[in-house]
């Protein structure tokens, strides 16, 4: 359905303010995401102790550090962003018919995807690079400790009398803005759009685009929900109930939010510390190294530890290429496997039986993991994180069995 101008303009203003509100309840999670990604590596925390922490340090007003900016954002950034999406896309015909004249029937569907993608990756970097300051400006004063709080306009004059200012220093970060900005619009729109589109298809639809898979027809709830606008054109029986359009949002936006989240969060990482950090980083690809050079997934010391503890325990000297790898890894000041750009940040003791194995259980080759999955994303905590739970325990489990067979006997195939 193509959009008037006066209803683009309201479009406008509607998202601006109830994205205004959105922000104003998630942001203490906010800032306690922030200053979780600030944390030294190694760091023990999470989202409550984080939270309690600013509460008890700078009150609550600490929680909303930055929302005058935070708001402000809102305004201008997530109103460009949804603003801009539909004229975007619907300037490119984005029909089923027109879909299928481009690459036929059979990839109706990958053209509406790479259409409704491109469309939200436009929209969102035209206002990221619009709204950057404001982004600044929220990260700045959140990451400030200062007391008593400061208001926005202190951060105004202080990024103002930067070298290169009164302009320049309000863009440091915009290449991860945008690029963050550019990933989440494709993201966010084309999740937003495929899930609620199969969600509202109905077997009485008259297009048999819109009618429902064999797999949905079995799942309950995976389709016949509906919208008012278009309830006819799906072939639905009557327009839906007011319950049933706040489930259908309700659903389409869980379902967005998780896949921005996991999409996103290595380049908020970078963000942030490019932002907080003002001059340090040279660009984002060095941001982005410099995130996962900091923070593991294994805690540094305590591979270290496994590695040591499992050669002196060993009943014969290591294979060559055990050993090689086992030094290497011994005189190496930093394990750079880049996890902590997904939010995650092992916290294990070293010197003990936890830190020095993983929990690892010799005898069944088996581990779990003891680390600290922090908050990545406001509205969808901890999702990223625990993305990762299941390749970290499996790398745990690997490396003890790999130390359990070296202590049994030859290894078959590394020599």
């Amino acid at each position: 359905m193509v959009m008037t101008m006066e209803q683009q303009v309201l479009n406008l203003g509607l998202v601006g303010v109830s994205c205004a509100c959105a922000q104003s309840t998630v942001q203490p999670c906010e800032t306690a995401m922030v200053r979780q990604q600030l944390l030294k590596s190694g760091t023990k925390t999470n989202l409550v102790s984080a939270l309690t922490g600013i509460v008890q340090a700078e009150g609550v007003r600490g929680l909303y550090r930055g929302i005058e900016a935070a708001l402000l954002r809102e305004m201008s950034y997530s109103a460009l962003r949804f603003g801009l999406y539909e004229p975007i896309r619907d300037a490119m015909d984005d029909t089923h018919a027109a879909n299928a004249r481009v690459a036929g029937e059979d990839w109706a569907g990958t053209v509406r995807f790479a259409k409704r993608a491109f469309a939200g990756s436009v929209a969102g970097g035209i206002a990221s690079a619009i709204a950057s300051p404001t982004d600044l400006l929220k990260i700045r004063a959140q990451s400030d400790l200062t007391q008593p709080i400061p208001g926005i306009a202190h951060f105004v004059r202080k990024i103002a009398a930067q070298p290169g200012g009164p302009i320049k220093p309000f863009y440091e970060g915009v290449s991860a803005t945008i690029s963050r900005a550019v990933v989440l619009g494709a993201t966010k729109m084309v999740t937003y759009n495929e899930v609620k589109d199969a969600l509202k298809k109905s077997p009485g639809a008259p297009d048999p685009a819109k009618r429902p898979a064999a797999w949905q027809r079995i799942v309950p709830g995976s389709c016949g929900w509906s919208e008012v606008q278009d309830w006819k054109v799906f072939g639905h029986a009557g327009p839906p109930s007011t319950a049933g359009q706040l489930g259908l949002v309700f659903i389409t936006s869980f379902a967005a939010g998780l896949a921005i989240t996991i999409t996103t969060s290595p380049l908020t990482n970078a963000r942030t510390h490019m932002m907080a950090n003002p001059g340090v980083h040279k660009g984002l690809i060095p941001a982005l190294y410099y995130v996962g050079k900091e923070y593991v997934v294994f805690g540094t010391q305590a591979t270290r530890a496994l590695l040591a503890r499992s050669s002196h325990a060993a009943r014969r000297p290591l294979d060559p290429f055990l050993e090689n790898l086992r030094l290497i890894l011994l005189s190496s000041p930093s394990l750079t496997t880049p996890c902590r750009l997904f939010g995650v940040a092992s916290v294990v003791t070293p010197g003990t039986d936890r830190g020095a194995t993983f929990g690892a259980s010799r005898r069944s080759g088996r581990a779990s993991a003891h680390s600290h999955w922090c908050s990545s994303s406001a509205g969808s905590s901890c999702a990223s994180s625990r993305a990762f739970r299941g390749s970290e325990t499996l790398g745990a489990g690997f490396w003890a069995e790999v130390w359990s067979l070296q202590e049994r006997g030859p290894l078959g195939g590394l020599n």
